[in-house]
């Protein structure tokens, strides 16, 4: 992953446990720079893909606020992310011979 990408998920995780809410301003590109120790062509990437995705959207003068549903849309992101995540685990499992790990952790 890179810089931006790391970013971006944090932002998204923040959103997912409610730190911020559908309407609420986010951090501006200068304070994404210090919070995240980036460049500002970093910020302004992290702000387009969020945009992009329909998560956040930019007031002219005023800045990025969290779009409503985001959180809705990031769950859905999310949780098709760790289904197949936990598919290839499980496939990788079969190949290997190694079904139990996959048993055993599922216990815990």
């Amino acid at each position: 992953m890179n810089i931006a990408e790391v970013i971006q998920m944090q932002l998204e995780v923040a959103i997912l446990q409610d730190k911020w809410e559908s309407g609420d301003k986010i951090c501006s590109m200068s304070d994404m720079t210090q919070i995240y120790s980036c460049s500002l062509s970093t910020a302004k990437k992290v702000l387009g893909l969020l945009e992009k995705q329909n998560i956040v959207y930019f007031r002219v003068g005023k800045g990025y606020y969290i779009k409503p549903f985001a959180k809705e849309k990031l769950k859905v992101k999310y949780e098709e992310k760790i289904k197949k995540q936990i598919e290839e685990v499980i496939e990788l499992a079969k190949i290997c011979n190694m079904m139990e790990i996959v048993r055993d952790s599922i216990r815990l």
